[in-house]
């Protein structure tokens, strides 16, 4: 007997809740392990994709104000996570590095992430594929309903 449509669809909306829990909990430690507020972490993320960023441009990801982003930047350079630099070109710009201090991945994440690269691994092509064909389409309708909302500026 097969399973009706609208019930696998509930199955994935729970196993994508279960599935964002469980990363809101690694990342909660993660934060706390390195005694960071929820924006700091944020900030860190958009570094850790980007290896450099203005304060403008790291202000606009994270949807903070200019002098927001000053006290999240300071509160970084002051861990040594990362570190404020001159533009090669432009000496009225400043440019947002990876400090000396700029976390990793911690073990237990590290761990993580290798048993899901194992789990994707033993799936077939056709498998593969597939997954990531939805996970690319659940990134699509997500960011396009973040777009149509509207931004508030946070501190």
């Amino acid at each position: 007997m097969e399973t009706p449509p609208d019930a696998r669809s509930s199955k994935v909306l729970r196993l994508m809740e279960q599935f964002q829990e469980a990363y809101i909990d690694a990342e909660e430690g993660y934060r706390k392990e390195l005694g960071l507020n929820e924006t700091d972490l944020r900030a860190l993320r958009a570094l850790g994709i980007n290896e450099q960023l203005s304060p403008g441009q790291l202000a606009e990801r994270l949807s903070l104000t200019s002098a927001s982003i000053t006290a999240v930047l300071d509160r970084l350079a002051t861990h040594g996570y990362i570190r404020r630099e001159a533009h090669s070109h432009d000496r009225r710009k400043t440019l947002i590095r990876h400090g000396e201090n700029f976390p990793g991945i911690p073990q237990q994440t590290a761990l993580r992430l290798r048993s899901i690269y194992r789990a994707f691994r033993e799936l077939g092509e056709a498998e593969q594929q597939t997954v990531l064909g939805f996970l690319t389409q659940l990134c699509k309708v997500l960011e396009s309903a973040a777009e149509n909302q509207p931004r508030s500026n946070k501190s």
